[in-house]
């Protein structure tokens, strides 16, 4: 029997369930004291308890200001800087038990792992969808703005898109911002309306907003402003025919808007909310998924892309489960995170999932730069700038005239409903600039997306854009094999393409071989490889040749049975040639063609790939309306 059903029985009037649930948050909110937000420290010294009486700058994988405090943080930071992975000698268990490793052995189904495999954090670089300065220039400071973001995943894309709005801009912006997934809608509205509320500090409700988003454990202070949360919007549940649903209006900062639609047909969103499960069982059971013993093989394979102090920073981030930077003290996070846990206190996503994936790394390290981190503290940068951003995002929906609508729905679902005027008078067809579908097309077809998409791009903008990308194009692909998607079709093309990836990676093992033929060059690495024992540069070289491979005319194949041309001009649109608001490629500069390779220097390759789970096959693809 369902939660629903359940409350059904025990109160036959629907009218008192909204009550019951919101007292039951309240009562959650009670228990819980309300200790001052203590924000993380992000400048000068990692000793916390630092009075800052020296200048000296000590840099190890924390900054110090002198020797004493050094020495004074040792007995808390010795667990990671003594941390094995922090050697340069460190090596994949497979090498050290000289045997093949997990993930050649096992099939597909393998390359997965997780529970209930939920996407709650974003695995591709934040993006401006608007591309505002590129696109309509000064012009769009004065102009009404509608945006959506189709499948949305969290709001990492919504918040760097108001950031990269012009600053004085005047207009009217409406967003709509919807995911199918009832765990992903329920969490982008929580740590929206922490963010946004009125009554609180905008840095103190920021910090709040960055744990519920990234932190698997919570202070008792972020904790009960979950519920505060959740009381005011799920205790404004309504029975709609057999099923329960919010559709409410929140006040916001400012003169803005939350618009909240979402139906709650198994509850499942209350249900993980009013869990029982303690800090210490939450923690054990996303060590569970992310530690797995049976997954060593497939983590040592990621880690040995790493430089020493970023795997120590990684093992510490999962080891907490706060995102912190090394000086935080972390020992007033006691409370779980019932957002990323099912109702039974699984953890909700896969093993593979970073919160560095969703966030381009050079903009990541540059905050922490800012702030007197050091580069090895990557988590620590992160926390940083993610906190810079929703700050900024905060003071923009205070200044700004901005409204927000949260819906929960499949994206397909979603089109025809705004073609029927269910959204009026918000949204409307024909009225969006921006219509952001993430990877859609990996699932229905790039086809599709258009054919829903298409009638809902404005045609009064003409720098209107609908834009997508695909990340298993290769794959669908029935004419070759998968893998071909990364060899260069020539010779001479695939020697430009080895001596590429070579020098991004800056592999010493085929650097040295270079000057060789092709095939005398293949027979060095099958030398390398001889005796059974498959090094991790060999595999990462190989995983990476894909980056700098020209694959246009693979694409345009892929396109062609799509059926997109056809389609496109069905629907009054036409695919740019050369993007304005994404680069079609990682790496590749913004105004690269179809056919330009990406040029990535050693830094550039590491933050984007190693760091930050860049994967090369994805395209990224743009539509406008035709106007000839």
């Amino acid at each position: 029997m369902d939660f629903a059903t359940v409350l059904r029985g025990i109160f036959p009037d629907p009218q008192y369930i909204p009550k019951v649930l919101a007292m039951m948050f309240e009562d959650r909110r009670r228990q819980l004291y309300s200790s001052p937000p203590s924000v993380s420290r992000v400048a000068g010294c990692s000793n916390p308890k630092c009075v800052g009486q020296h200048s000296t700058t000590i840099k190890v994988c924390s900054k110090y200001c002198s020797r004493p405090c050094q020495v004074a943080h040792w007995p808390t930071h010795k667990v990671d800087c003594n941390n094995p992975y922090n050697e340069t000698t460190w090596q994949p268990g497979w090498l050290n038990d000289r045997r093949v490793p997990a993930w050649v052995t096992a099939g597909p189904s393998h390359s997965l792992f997780g529970s209930t495999g939920q996407y709650l954090w974003g695995n591709v670089p934040a993006i401006d969808c608007m591309g505002a300065v590129m696109q309509e220039g000064a012009a769009v400071s004065c102009r009404d703005l509608n945006i959506c973001f189709a499948a949305s995943g969290d709001i990492r894309n919504l918040v760097s898109t108001v950031n990269g709005l012009p600053d004085d801009y005047s207009g009217t912006c409406r967003i709509l911002i919807n995911d199918s997934s009832p765990c992903v809608t329920t969490r982008n509205l929580l740590i929206l309306y922490a963010l946004l509320r009125a009554g609180r500090p905008i840095e103190d409700a920021a910090e709040s907003a960055l744990h519920l988003w990234y932190s698997a454990i919570l202070r008792p202070s972020d904790a009960a402003e979950m519920y505060l949360c959740a009381q005011r919007i799920y205790g404004d549940i309504q029975l709609q025919a057999d099923n329960f649903e919010i559709q409410s209006v929140y006040d916001l900062r400012g003169d803005g808007k939350l618009y909240a639609k979402q139906p709650l047909d198994d509850m499942v969103s209350i249900r993980m909310l009013i869990s029982t499960h303690g800090a210490e069982e939450a923690l054990a059971s996303m060590h569970d998924t992310m530690l797995h013993p049976s997954r060593i093989d497939y983590r040592d394979r990621f880690l040995a892309s790493l430089q020493p102090s970023h795997r120590t920073a990684w093992a510490r981030n999962k080891r907490i489960g706060v995102l912190a930077s090394f000086a935080d003290d972390t020992s007033d996070f006691t409370e779980p995170n019932r957002t990323m846990f099912s109702p039974d206190g699984q953890w909700m996503t896969l093993d593979s999932a970073d919160q560095l994936h969703g966030w381009p790394v050079q903009d990541v390290l540059l905050s922490g730069q800012r702030s007197g981190l050091a580069p090895a503290d990557v988590y620590g940068c992160l926390c940083v700038h993610v906190r810079g951003q929703l700050i900024e995002f905060a003071r923009r929906m205070e200044r700004f005239r901005i409204d927000i609508h949260v819906s929960q729905a499949d994206a397909r679902d979603l089109a025809v409903d705004i073609v029927l005027n269910a959204y009026a008078p918000h949204f409307t067809p024909g009225c969006f600039d921006r219509i952001e579908t993430s990877n859609v097309a990996d699932y229905i077809g790039l086809a599709r997306v258009i054919d829903d998409w298409g009638p809902l791009l404005s045609r009064q903008n003409q720098d209107a854009s609908l834009l997508a990308y695909t990340m298993n194009w290769h794959v669908q692909r029935t004419d070759v094999p998968a893998t071909d998607h990364c060899m260069a079709s020539s010779e001479g093309a695939r020697d430009v393409q080895f001596a590429r990836t070579a020098r991004a990676m800056v592999c010493d093992v085929f650097a040295a071989h270079l000057s060789l033929t092709l095939p005398s060059r293949i027979g060095q690495v099958m030398s390398i490889m001889s005796g059974g024992l498959i090094l991790p540069e060999v595999t990462l070289f190989t995983e990476n040749m894909a980056a700098f491979c020209d694959t246009s005319t693979a694409f345009e194949r892929w396109l062609d049975k799509q059926g997109v041309k056809q389609i496109s001009e069905k629907r009054g649109l036409r695919m740019r040639q050369r993007n304005r608001i994404h680069p079609k490629r990682f790496g590749a500069k913004l105004d690269a063609g179809p056919n330009d390779v990406p040029e990535m220097t050693e830094d550039t390759f590491y933050n984007l790939y190693n760091l930050g789970g860049a994967y090369a096959p994805v395209r990224f693809l743009e539509f406008e309306a035709c106007r000839d």
